[in-house]
């Protein structure tokens, strides 16, 4: 996906180790990178200059009934904080405010009753908005929402709140799966193999981009709810990208809005609800969009509608798939 590595200079580094911030009923209670020894008088074991523990500890603290991690002050030129190769994050309860996280490999972060929430939103701290950035990202939220302005996984991105809904400025990574068992899920994805994201209990809203790929590849995206209504654009599907999607909803609105470089089979099915659908604009007129316009099969109930056919040029396999089974849908080409 083209993401660079998380270590530009002058950021602060902690540990080759894992980093592990541990806490109980919203108290710190320790910070290790596993090292051997103790300093006196100092709330996590670490063999480091009295400077990287000072620039750590401003960046790890707890404040306002949550744990801070990766905060900078106004003014300093650092963009974030690489912590250590990976880090651990486990809280009690109380939440987690996110500046700047950086690692080389895994960050896990896992809430029992607290959410996850950038540290400012200030248009003066552009570094203060909340970011991830690593190999490989798992966030586990038992009760309590999460919100981040960014989040840049190298290999997967898994993301799961029980209780709480889920709001993404821009997630990038080659796989992603987020499921929300009571809540909404928001944002901007860009993915190069596989999106899945699930609700039970809430609206869906996505902005997918698709990047160019050099070899002819096939990206899977599926997005559901059982209870809520779904929505998803992409806004990006590059050369060389073909498109397998599934979008569904259980009981809720259905609008799925394809890009004009979709090309394949299409399903589109309603059973109780009005089904409307827009083919390629200037489709078989001459207009700025030549795809090919095929429908095999049209049939209206007293309560819903079926339509299968093809967009764009015979044999391509690309395969759309949007269905409902209580609500309304709005599908374009």
């Amino acid at each position: 996906m083209g993401i660079p590595s998380p270590e530009p200079p002058g950021l602060h580094r902690w540990s080759d180790q894992t980093t592990s911030v541990m806490a109980g009923l919203g108290t710190l209670a320790w910070l290790t990178s596993h090292s051997s020894t103790r300093p006196t008088g100092r709330p996590f074991g670490c063999t480091h200059s009295a400077s990287r523990i000072e620039a750590f500890f401003r960046s790890v603290r707890e404040r306002e009934h949550a744990v801070w991690v990766g905060e900078m002050k106004r003014g300093e030129k650092d963009e974030g904080l690489v912590v250590s190769r990976s880090l651990d994050i486990q809280l009690g309860a109380g939440g987690l405010r996110v500046g700047a996280i950086q690692t080389q490999q895994h960050t896990n972060i896992a809430l029992h009753a607290g959410s996850v929430k950038p540290t400012s939103t200030s248009a003066s701290s552009p570094h203060l908005s909340g970011s991830i950035r690593c190999a490989n990202l798992a966030i586990r939220l038992d009760s309590g929402s999460l919100r981040l302005a960014s989040i840049e996984a190298r290999n997967q991105a898994a993301i799961r709140s029980h209780a709480g809904s889920v709001r993404l400025g821009n997630l990038v990574s080659p796989e992603v799966k987020v499921v929300s068992n009571a809540g909404s899920v928001e944002g901007t994805f860009e993915v190069g193999e596989r999106l899945d994201v699930q609700s039970d209990a809430g609206h869906v809203a996505l902005d997918v981009k698709l990047p160019a790929r050099t070899d002819n590849h096939t990206v899977q995206a599926r997005a559901h709810s059982n209870a809520g209504s779904v929505r998803v654009t992409y806004v990006e599907q590059g050369k060389g990208v073909t498109l397998d999607s599934s979008v569904t909803s259980g009981t809720g609105r259905v609008e799925v809005k394809h890009h004009p470089s979709f090309e394949g089979s299409f399903d589109l099915l309603t059973r109780v609800g009005r089904l409307d659908v827009s083919p390629p604009r200037g489709s078989g007129a001459g207009g700025g969009d030549e795809r090919e316009w095929v429908v095999r099969e049209d049939r209206k109930g007293w309560t819903g509608r079926h339509v299968v056919g093809r967009v764009g040029r015979e044999g391509m396999e690309g395969r759309t798939i949007v269905k409902s089974e209580a609500g309304a849908m709005q599908v374009v080409f």
